[in-house]
This record gives C-alpha cells, structure tokens and sequence, in this order.
C-alpha cells in the first residue's frame, strides 16, 4: 500500500513540472528580421499591420503580446488565455474578436474568429497563429483560408 501511495505521489509531482517543461521561454523582445519600413509596407493577411517589434510575457495561465500593429503604429496588448478556452480578445472597431489558445508542443498556436454582421448576414474570418520559438528565433506563422505568412523574429 506505501509503494502505491508513493508511487501515486511520485506521478502526481511529475506531471505538472513536465508540462512546465513543454512550454518554450516566449518572454522578451523580438524584432522583426526584415527591412522594417518594407514589412510594415505590406499589405498583412490578417488585416492588421505587421508588427515589427514584439514585447511577450508569459506566465503559467497566459501570453500577453505587445505589438505595434495598432493604427500609426499604436501599442496594441493582447493576452492570450492558455486555458484552452474562447476569449475576447483586441481587433477592428465593429467586430466581434475571439481566440482559444494553447500549446501545442513548444509551439503556442491561437485560433482567432473575427465577426461582424452586415447586410447580407454575418461576415467571419478565421486565423490561426502559431508562435514558434527556438534559440533566439521566433517564427510567427499566420493562415487566413489558403494564405499563409510566415514572419522571423530575432530576441533583442
């Protein structure tokens, strides 16, 4: 009974640092690895300008991203539940933005829905979002229907 009792401890103890251990270090700053005035120049699939510099920080229960992708380049913090669970979350006056977000692996991916009634019914838009991170690269991967972008940033 004591081996099974330790052994249940034992497993109970481990799985929390494990999953701990999955999740990559996404806190800092990163900058976009590209003519800046050029990235900030093209047209984003997503709607929103591209961001060429990312202010991250992470805790256990969620990622919140500074970026400045706002209107003249504006600061825009936006916090990413890791619950797994839908969220509001920042996007175009008049729309209805929402995320779920979790890891996958060392990758945080963010399926976004943005929403908005108009006269011929409901308009939506899907995008997904994957935050790779590897060394002192980041990767940033946005898919809306069949186009995809991929952006490098560099930890500064």
């Amino acid at each position: 009974m004591q081996i099974l009792v330790m052994a249940s401890f034992v497993l109970t103890m481990a799985v929390p640092a494990a999953a701990q251990s999955i999740a990559p270090a996404l806190s800092g700053t990163w900058v976009l690895q590209a003519d800046a005035d050029a990235a900030r120049n093209r047209r984003p699939i997503t709607g929103l300008s591209i961001a060429t510099r990312l202010s991250i920080q992470q805790t256990a229960t969620q990622v919140a991203v500074e970026s400045n992708t706002g209107s003249e380049g504006s600061l825009v913090t936006t916090t990413y539940q890791l619950s797994g669970a839908e969220h509001s979350i920042p996007g175009p006056i008049g729309w209805e933005t929402k995320a779920t977000s979790n890891w996958d692996g060392t990758k945080l991916t963010i399926a976004i829905r943005r929403s908005v009634h108009g006269p011929d019914g409901e308009l939506v838009f899907d995008i997904r979002e994957i935050y790779t991170p590897s060394g002192d690269s980041l990767t940033v991967e946005r898919t809306q229907g069949k186009a995809t972008q991929k952006l490098l940033y560099k930890k500064s």
